[in-house]
Protein backbone atom coordinates (compact mmCIF):
# COMPACT_ATOMS: atom_id res chain seq x y z
CA UNK A 1 0.00 0.00 0.00
CA UNK A 2 2.91 1.94 1.06
CA UNK A 3 4.60 1.63 -2.42
CA UNK A 4 1.45 2.28 -4.42
CA UNK A 5 0.72 5.94 -2.45
CA UNK A 6 4.31 6.72 -2.98
CA UNK A 7 4.00 5.75 -7.05
CA UNK A 8 0.84 8.22 -7.21
CA UNK A 9 2.23 10.98 -5.43
CA UNK A 10 5.31 11.12 -7.70
CA UNK A 11 2.95 10.85 -10.83
CA UNK A 12 1.88 7.19 -12.53
CA UNK A 13 3.73 5.99 -15.28
CA UNK A 14 1.79 5.70 -18.30
CA UNK A 15 1.98 2.33 -18.91
CA UNK A 16 -1.14 -0.08 -19.03
CA UNK A 17 0.95 -2.39 -16.52
CA UNK A 18 1.13 0.32 -13.98
CA UNK A 19 -2.32 0.95 -13.70
CA UNK A 20 -2.84 -2.60 -13.49
CA UNK A 21 -0.43 -2.98 -10.75
CA UNK A 22 -2.16 0.03 -8.65
CA UNK A 23 -5.20 -0.75 -9.24
CA UNK A 24 -5.03 -4.31 -7.88
CA UNK A 25 -2.87 -2.92 -4.78
CA UNK A 26 -5.58 -0.41 -3.52
CA UNK A 27 -7.89 -2.90 -4.05
CA UNK A 28 -5.81 -5.82 -2.11
CA UNK A 29 -5.92 -3.22 0.76
CA UNK A 30 -9.97 -2.01 -0.22
CA UNK A 31 -9.35 1.50 -1.41
CA UNK A 32 -11.87 0.50 -3.62
CA UNK A 33 -12.22 4.34 -5.55
CA UNK A 34 -8.75 4.48 -6.21
CA UNK A 35 -8.72 1.24 -7.19
CA UNK A 36 -11.56 1.72 -9.44
CA UNK A 37 -9.97 5.23 -11.23
CA UNK A 38 -6.88 2.43 -12.47
CA UNK A 39 -8.51 -0.44 -13.06
CA UNK A 40 -10.75 1.49 -15.44
CA UNK A 41 -7.98 3.07 -17.41
CA UNK A 42 -6.00 -0.09 -18.02
CA UNK A 43 -9.46 -1.93 -19.46
CA UNK A 44 -10.50 1.20 -21.05
CA UNK A 45 -8.69 -0.48 -24.23
CA UNK A 46 -11.45 -2.45 -26.59
CA UNK A 47 -10.64 -5.69 -26.45
CA UNK A 48 -8.63 -5.75 -23.14
CA UNK A 49 -9.62 -9.25 -21.49
CA UNK A 50 -8.12 -10.12 -18.02
CA UNK A 51 -10.70 -11.61 -15.69
CA UNK A 52 -8.82 -10.73 -12.23
CA UNK A 53 -8.44 -6.83 -13.34
CA UNK A 54 -12.41 -7.14 -14.73
CA UNK A 55 -13.86 -8.90 -11.65
CA UNK A 56 -11.40 -6.52 -9.31
CA UNK A 57 -13.08 -3.18 -11.21
CA UNK A 58 -16.36 -5.26 -10.28
CA UNK A 59 -15.98 -5.48 -7.07
CA UNK A 60 -14.86 -2.93 -6.03
CA UNK A 61 -18.03 -1.09 -7.56
CA UNK A 62 -19.94 -3.54 -5.38
CA UNK A 63 -17.81 -2.32 -2.07
CA UNK A 64 -18.68 1.25 -3.15
CA UNK A 65 -22.33 0.24 -3.01
CA UNK A 66 -22.98 0.58 -6.63
CA UNK A 67 -24.44 -2.87 -7.12
CA UNK A 68 -26.49 -1.89 -10.13
CA UNK A 69 -23.30 -1.03 -12.25
CA UNK A 70 -21.55 -4.04 -10.69
CA UNK A 71 -24.45 -6.44 -11.56
CA UNK A 72 -24.38 -5.41 -15.07
CA UNK A 73 -20.84 -5.64 -14.94
CA UNK A 74 -21.09 -9.15 -13.52
CA UNK A 75 -23.76 -10.23 -15.55
CA UNK A 76 -21.73 -9.34 -18.83
CA UNK A 77 -18.43 -11.21 -17.55
CA UNK A 78 -20.84 -14.40 -17.18
CA UNK A 79 -21.91 -14.38 -20.44
CA UNK A 80 -17.81 -14.26 -21.70
CA UNK A 81 -16.59 -17.12 -19.61
CA UNK A 82 -15.91 -19.86 -21.12
CA UNK A 83 -15.04 -21.90 -17.90
CA UNK A 84 -17.25 -23.10 -15.84
CA UNK A 85 -15.93 -22.00 -12.57
CA UNK A 86 -15.64 -18.36 -13.54
CA UNK A 87 -19.34 -18.40 -15.06
CA UNK A 88 -20.42 -19.93 -11.48
CA UNK A 89 -18.45 -17.54 -9.69
CA UNK A 90 -19.45 -13.86 -11.73
CA UNK A 91 -23.58 -15.39 -11.87
CA UNK A 92 -23.17 -15.51 -7.96
CA UNK A 93 -21.44 -12.01 -7.53
CA UNK A 94 -24.26 -10.77 -9.57
CA UNK A 95 -27.20 -12.37 -7.92
CA UNK A 96 -25.42 -10.36 -4.73
CA UNK A 97 -25.66 -7.60 -6.32
CA UNK A 98 -28.84 -7.77 -7.64
CA UNK A 99 -30.30 -8.79 -4.11
CA UNK A 100 -29.06 -5.58 -2.92
CA UNK A 101 -30.60 -3.62 -5.59
CA UNK A 102 -33.94 -5.18 -4.41
CA UNK A 103 -34.72 -7.06 -7.28
CA UNK A 104 -35.40 -10.50 -5.16
CA UNK A 105 -36.64 -12.71 -8.37
CA UNK A 106 -33.23 -11.28 -10.75
CA UNK A 107 -30.94 -12.27 -7.89
CA UNK A 108 -32.70 -16.07 -6.90
CA UNK A 109 -32.69 -16.69 -10.75
CA UNK A 110 -28.67 -15.54 -10.25
CA UNK A 111 -28.40 -17.72 -7.60
CA UNK A 112 -29.59 -20.78 -9.45
CA UNK A 113 -27.91 -20.24 -12.56
CA UNK A 114 -24.40 -19.61 -10.60
CA UNK A 115 -25.13 -23.00 -9.69
CA UNK A 116 -26.13 -24.59 -12.69
CA UNK A 117 -22.62 -23.62 -14.16
CA UNK A 118 -20.63 -25.49 -11.53
CA UNK A 119 -22.43 -27.62 -9.34
CA UNK A 120 -19.28 -29.51 -8.06
CA UNK A 121 -17.63 -26.16 -7.81
CA UNK A 122 -17.03 -24.16 -4.45
CA UNK A 123 -19.84 -21.57 -5.03
CA UNK A 124 -21.99 -24.36 -5.66
CA UNK A 125 -23.92 -24.66 -2.46
CA UNK A 126 -23.82 -21.06 -1.29
CA UNK A 127 -25.43 -20.61 -4.55
CA UNK A 128 -28.07 -23.00 -3.40
CA UNK A 129 -28.15 -21.53 0.65
CA UNK A 130 -28.63 -17.97 -0.73
CA UNK A 131 -31.44 -19.02 -3.59
CA UNK A 132 -33.24 -20.84 -0.43
CA UNK A 133 -32.86 -17.50 1.79
CA UNK A 134 -34.11 -15.30 -1.20
CA UNK A 135 -37.12 -17.71 -2.46
CA UNK A 136 -38.28 -17.71 1.44
CA UNK A 137 -38.46 -14.40 1.95
CA UNK A 138 -40.25 -13.56 -1.58
CA UNK A 139 -43.06 -16.41 0.15
CA UNK A 140 -41.75 -18.96 -2.17
CA UNK A 141 -42.12 -21.07 0.77
CA UNK A 142 -42.19 -24.52 -0.97
CA UNK A 143 -39.32 -23.84 -3.50
CA UNK A 144 -37.00 -22.76 -0.35
CA UNK A 145 -37.59 -26.21 1.56
CA UNK A 146 -37.00 -28.55 -2.24
CA UNK A 147 -33.84 -26.36 -2.01
CA UNK A 148 -33.11 -27.23 1.29
CA UNK A 149 -33.82 -31.55 0.16
CA UNK A 150 -31.60 -30.68 -2.50
CA UNK A 151 -28.65 -29.59 -0.56
CA UNK A 152 -29.16 -32.04 1.84
CA UNK A 153 -29.01 -34.80 -0.64
CA UNK A 154 -25.28 -33.71 -1.45
CA UNK A 155 -22.77 -34.42 1.41
CA UNK A 156 -20.84 -32.04 0.07
CA UNK A 157 -23.09 -29.03 1.17
CA UNK A 158 -22.99 -30.25 4.71
CA UNK A 159 -22.11 -26.74 6.09
CA UNK A 160 -25.27 -25.37 3.60
CA UNK A 161 -27.40 -27.22 4.78
CA UNK A 162 -26.92 -26.46 8.56
CA UNK A 163 -27.42 -23.13 7.78
CA UNK A 164 -30.38 -23.35 5.32
CA UNK A 165 -32.29 -25.69 8.00
CA UNK A 166 -31.41 -23.17 10.33
CA UNK A 167 -32.54 -20.13 8.46
CA UNK A 168 -35.85 -21.57 8.04
CA UNK A 169 -36.49 -23.28 11.51
CA UNK A 170 -35.67 -19.69 12.90
CA UNK A 171 -37.61 -17.81 10.33
CA UNK A 172 -40.65 -20.06 11.36
CA UNK A 173 -39.65 -20.00 15.09
CA UNK A 174 -39.71 -15.94 15.25
CA UNK A 175 -42.93 -16.05 13.78
CA UNK A 176 -44.68 -18.01 16.33
CA UNK A 177 -44.95 -20.89 14.32
CA UNK A 178 -43.66 -24.85 15.46
CA UNK A 179 -44.44 -27.45 13.41
CA UNK A 180 -42.10 -27.35 10.83
CA UNK A 181 -39.15 -26.22 12.92
CA UNK A 182 -38.41 -29.22 14.95
CA UNK A 183 -37.56 -31.09 11.68
CA UNK A 184 -35.48 -28.26 10.22
CA UNK A 185 -33.28 -28.34 13.80
CA UNK A 186 -32.97 -32.29 13.61
CA UNK A 187 -31.71 -31.50 10.19
CA UNK A 188 -29.47 -28.77 11.46
CA UNK A 189 -27.87 -30.91 13.81
CA UNK A 190 -27.05 -34.16 11.67
CA UNK A 191 -25.60 -32.30 9.77
CA UNK A 192 -22.77 -31.07 12.30
CA UNK A 193 -24.27 -27.46 12.29
CA UNK A 194 -22.97 -25.44 16.44
CA UNK A 195 -24.43 -27.32 19.13
CA UNK A 196 -25.03 -24.01 21.07
CA UNK A 197 -27.17 -22.08 18.17
CA UNK A 198 -29.21 -25.58 17.54
CA UNK A 199 -29.88 -25.49 21.43
CA UNK A 200 -30.82 -22.04 21.43
CA UNK A 201 -33.68 -22.17 18.86
CA UNK A 202 -34.58 -25.90 19.98
CA UNK A 203 -35.59 -23.81 23.37
CA UNK A 204 -36.91 -21.51 21.25
CA UNK A 205 -39.53 -24.30 19.89
CA UNK A 206 -40.21 -25.33 23.25
CA UNK A 207 -41.15 -22.42 24.67
CA UNK A 208 -43.62 -22.43 21.67
CA UNK A 209 -44.85 -25.69 22.24
CA UNK A 210 -45.46 -24.88 26.12
CA UNK A 211 -42.52 -27.39 27.23
CA UNK A 212 -40.81 -24.81 29.90
CA UNK A 213 -38.32 -27.41 31.58
CA UNK A 214 -37.28 -28.56 28.18
CA UNK A 215 -36.73 -24.84 27.22
CA UNK A 216 -34.64 -24.49 30.41
CA UNK A 217 -32.56 -27.90 29.41
CA UNK A 218 -32.23 -26.13 26.11
CA UNK A 219 -31.15 -22.95 26.56
CA UNK A 220 -28.23 -24.18 29.44
CA UNK A 221 -27.00 -26.50 26.96
CA UNK A 222 -26.32 -23.79 24.37
CA UNK A 223 -24.46 -22.08 27.32
CA UNK A 224 -22.86 -25.22 28.50
CA UNK A 225 -21.45 -25.74 24.67
CA UNK A 226 -20.31 -21.70 23.74
CA UNK A 227 -20.60 -20.01 27.18
CA UNK A 228 -19.01 -16.95 25.49
CA UNK A 229 -21.36 -17.02 22.34
CA UNK A 230 -23.88 -14.88 20.98
CA UNK A 231 -26.19 -17.94 21.41
CA UNK A 232 -25.32 -18.37 25.55
CA UNK A 233 -25.76 -14.78 26.18
CA UNK A 234 -29.56 -15.11 24.16
CA UNK A 235 -30.01 -18.13 26.24
CA UNK A 236 -29.35 -16.20 29.33
CA UNK A 237 -31.45 -13.47 28.77
CA UNK A 238 -34.59 -16.45 27.97
CA UNK A 239 -33.85 -18.10 31.34
CA UNK A 240 -34.06 -14.74 33.26
CA UNK A 241 -37.23 -14.02 31.37
CA UNK A 242 -40.42 -13.80 33.35
CA UNK A 243 -41.71 -17.00 31.91
CA UNK A 244 -38.81 -18.81 32.69
CA UNK A 245 -37.20 -17.74 35.83
CA UNK A 246 -38.75 -19.57 38.36
CA UNK A 247 -38.48 -22.47 36.17
CA UNK A 248 -34.79 -22.21 35.69
CA UNK A 249 -34.44 -21.86 39.44
CA UNK A 250 -36.59 -24.69 40.55
CA UNK A 251 -34.87 -26.97 37.59
CA UNK A 252 -31.03 -25.93 38.47
CA UNK A 253 -32.10 -26.76 42.17
CA UNK A 254 -33.22 -30.09 40.83
CA UNK A 255 -29.89 -30.53 38.80
CA UNK A 256 -28.17 -29.45 42.01
CA UNK A 257 -28.80 -32.49 43.43
CA UNK A 258 -27.23 -34.94 41.13
CA UNK A 259 -24.03 -36.47 41.52
CA UNK A 260 -23.00 -36.66 37.41
CA UNK A 261 -20.96 -33.67 35.70
CA UNK A 262 -23.59 -32.92 33.14
CA UNK A 263 -25.99 -32.21 35.89
CA UNK A 264 -23.45 -30.12 38.25
CA UNK A 265 -22.40 -28.15 34.93
CA UNK A 266 -26.16 -27.60 34.37
CA UNK A 267 -26.94 -26.83 38.01
CA UNK A 268 -24.09 -23.96 37.64
CA UNK A 269 -25.66 -22.34 34.86
CA UNK A 270 -28.93 -22.19 35.48
CA UNK A 271 -28.16 -20.89 39.39
CA UNK A 272 -25.43 -19.04 38.48
CA UNK A 273 -22.23 -18.22 40.54
CA UNK A 274 -24.27 -16.43 42.98
CA UNK A 275 -26.50 -18.31 44.58
CA UNK A 276 -24.85 -20.53 47.10
CA UNK A 277 -26.66 -24.18 45.50
CA UNK A 278 -24.52 -22.51 42.08
CA UNK A 279 -21.28 -21.96 43.72
CA UNK A 280 -21.15 -25.55 45.53
CA UNK A 281 -22.25 -27.09 41.85
CA UNK A 282 -19.51 -25.12 40.16
CA UNK A 283 -16.68 -26.55 43.47
CA UNK A 284 -17.79 -29.67 43.41
CA UNK A 285 -17.59 -30.09 38.94
CA UNK A 286 -13.95 -28.41 39.41
CA UNK A 287 -13.10 -31.02 42.48
CA UNK A 288 -13.97 -33.92 40.52
CA UNK A 289 -11.69 -32.17 37.01
CA UNK A 290 -9.52 -31.58 40.03
CA UNK A 291 -8.99 -35.48 40.87
CA UNK A 292 -8.25 -36.49 37.13
CA UNK A 293 -4.79 -36.58 35.60
CA UNK A 294 -5.35 -35.58 32.61
CA UNK A 295 -7.08 -32.38 33.37
CA UNK A 296 -6.09 -31.01 36.68
CA UNK A 297 -2.60 -29.87 35.03
CA UNK A 298 -4.56 -27.42 32.82
CA UNK A 299 -6.97 -26.12 35.80
CA UNK A 300 -3.49 -25.27 37.70
CA UNK A 301 -1.97 -23.66 34.98
CA UNK A 302 -0.07 -20.69 35.83
CA UNK A 303 2.54 -18.03 34.62
CA UNK A 304 5.53 -19.12 36.46
CA UNK A 305 8.17 -16.61 37.87
CA UNK A 306 11.30 -16.49 36.23
CA UNK A 307 12.99 -18.46 39.21
CA UNK A 308 11.07 -21.36 37.97
CA UNK A 309 12.39 -21.54 34.13
CA UNK A 310 13.63 -24.53 33.32
CA UNK A 311 16.13 -22.09 31.36
CA UNK A 312 18.33 -21.84 33.83
CA UNK A 313 19.37 -25.73 34.63
CA UNK A 314 21.35 -26.20 31.52
CA UNK A 315 24.61 -24.24 30.01
CA UNK A 316 22.73 -21.54 27.10
CA UNK A 317 24.88 -21.96 24.05
CA UNK A 318 22.30 -21.02 21.22
CA UNK A 319 22.30 -17.24 20.23
CA UNK A 320 18.36 -17.58 20.84
CA UNK A 321 18.35 -19.20 24.17
CA UNK A 322 20.79 -16.18 25.42
CA UNK A 323 18.64 -13.72 23.92
CA UNK A 324 15.83 -15.59 25.50
CA UNK A 325 17.43 -15.14 28.72
CA UNK A 326 18.12 -11.61 28.33
CA UNK A 327 14.74 -10.62 28.07
CA UNK A 328 14.64 -11.05 24.07
CA UNK A 329 10.83 -12.37 24.30
CA UNK A 330 10.51 -12.07 20.42
CA UNK A 331 14.19 -12.21 19.22
CA UNK A 332 14.50 -15.41 21.43
CA UNK A 333 10.87 -16.60 20.13
CA UNK A 334 12.37 -19.99 18.53
CA UNK A 335 13.52 -21.01 22.20
CA UNK A 336 10.46 -20.74 23.36
CA UNK A 337 8.80 -24.02 22.95
CA UNK A 338 12.22 -25.78 23.21
CA UNK A 339 12.44 -24.64 27.24
CA UNK A 340 8.65 -24.09 27.63
CA UNK A 341 7.11 -27.04 26.07
CA UNK A 342 3.70 -27.59 25.24
CA UNK A 343 3.27 -30.65 27.44
CA UNK A 344 3.49 -28.92 30.49
CA UNK A 345 0.52 -26.39 30.58
CA UNK A 346 2.11 -23.79 33.09
CA UNK A 347 5.21 -23.48 30.91
CA UNK A 348 3.35 -23.29 27.49
CA UNK A 349 1.48 -20.45 29.69
CA UNK A 350 4.24 -18.91 30.35
CA UNK A 351 5.43 -18.73 26.77
CA UNK A 352 2.22 -17.33 25.40
CA UNK A 353 2.39 -14.63 28.16
CA UNK A 354 6.00 -13.77 27.81
CA UNK A 355 5.17 -13.86 23.55
CA UNK A 356 2.80 -11.13 24.41
CA UNK A 357 4.95 -8.89 26.55
CA UNK A 358 7.84 -9.24 23.42
CA UNK A 359 4.69 -8.10 21.34
CA UNK A 360 4.05 -11.10 19.43
CA UNK A 361 0.17 -11.53 19.93
CA UNK A 362 0.37 -13.60 16.92
CA UNK A 363 2.97 -15.89 18.43
CA UNK A 364 1.24 -15.96 22.15
CA UNK A 365 -2.30 -16.24 20.83
CA UNK A 366 -0.81 -19.21 18.53
CA UNK A 367 0.42 -20.91 21.79
CA UNK A 368 -2.45 -20.30 24.21
CA UNK A 369 -4.63 -21.84 21.00
CA UNK A 370 -2.84 -25.04 20.97
CA UNK A 371 -2.76 -25.37 24.52
CA UNK A 372 -6.43 -25.48 24.67
CA UNK A 373 -6.67 -27.64 21.70
CA UNK A 374 -5.06 -30.40 24.24
CA UNK A 375 -7.60 -29.42 26.95
CA UNK A 376 -9.85 -32.68 27.74
CA UNK A 377 -12.76 -31.83 25.75
CA UNK A 378 -15.06 -32.54 29.11
CA UNK A 379 -13.80 -29.71 30.85
CA UNK A 380 -15.94 -26.67 30.70
CA UNK A 381 -14.02 -23.80 29.61
CA UNK A 382 -15.08 -21.57 32.64
CA UNK A 383 -13.14 -23.47 34.75
CA UNK A 384 -9.99 -22.94 33.67
CA UNK A 385 -8.17 -20.12 34.59
CA UNK A 386 -8.45 -16.59 33.71
CA UNK A 387 -4.90 -16.54 32.17
CA UNK A 388 -5.18 -18.87 30.05
CA UNK A 389 -8.50 -17.44 29.03
CA UNK A 390 -6.86 -13.99 28.44
CA UNK A 391 -3.93 -15.42 26.29
CA UNK A 392 -6.35 -17.19 24.13
CA UNK A 393 -8.76 -14.49 23.60
CA UNK A 394 -5.95 -10.99 24.45
CA UNK A 395 -6.63 -7.30 24.19
CA UNK A 396 -3.11 -6.56 22.35
CA UNK A 397 -2.25 -3.22 21.19
CA UNK A 398 -4.66 -1.85 24.34
CA UNK A 399 -4.51 1.96 23.93
CA UNK A 400 -5.12 2.06 20.46
CA UNK A 401 -8.30 -0.20 20.55
CA UNK A 402 -9.37 1.68 23.46
CA UNK A 403 -8.75 5.00 21.57
CA UNK A 404 -10.36 3.72 18.21
CA UNK A 405 -13.08 2.11 20.77
CA UNK A 406 -14.03 5.28 22.09
CA UNK A 407 -13.98 7.64 19.03
CA UNK A 408 -16.21 5.82 17.39
CA UNK A 409 -18.94 4.48 20.49
CA UNK A 410 -17.67 0.99 20.17
CA UNK A 411 -16.81 -1.50 23.40
CA UNK A 412 -13.68 -2.20 23.16
CA UNK A 413 -13.97 -5.76 23.28
CA UNK A 414 -16.20 -5.70 20.46
CA UNK A 415 -13.38 -4.51 18.52
CA UNK A 416 -10.76 -6.86 19.65
CA UNK A 417 -12.77 -9.87 18.84
CA UNK A 418 -13.15 -8.34 15.44
CA UNK A 419 -9.09 -8.23 14.98
CA UNK A 420 -8.21 -10.96 16.39
CA UNK A 421 -10.79 -13.03 13.85
CA UNK A 422 -9.59 -10.96 11.04
CA UNK A 423 -5.70 -10.98 11.38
Amino acid sequence: LEAAEGDTRLGVPGSSEAHRLLGLAFHQHREFSRAQSHLEIWLAPPGTLDFEGRYALERALFWQNRFGDAARGFGEMASAAVEPRRRAQTLYQQARSLELTGDLAGASAAFRRSYLADPRGEDAPAALLSALRVDFGRGLENDAIALLDKLSADPASRSATARGALFLAASDLVRGRADRAGRWLETARLADAKPEEVAYWRGRWYEIGRKPESAVRAYAEAMMAAPWSPWASSSRGRLASEALAKVAADSGAAWAKGTTRAELQLAWIALGDVEPRGQRARETLRAAFLAEPRSAPFLRAQILPAAEWPLWRQPLTRTDELLLSLGGWSEGGSALIRHFPLESPSLALTAAHLAARGGNPQRSVGIAETLMQRVPPAVPPRLLPRALLEAVYPLPFRESLIAEARKRGVDPSLLAAIVREES
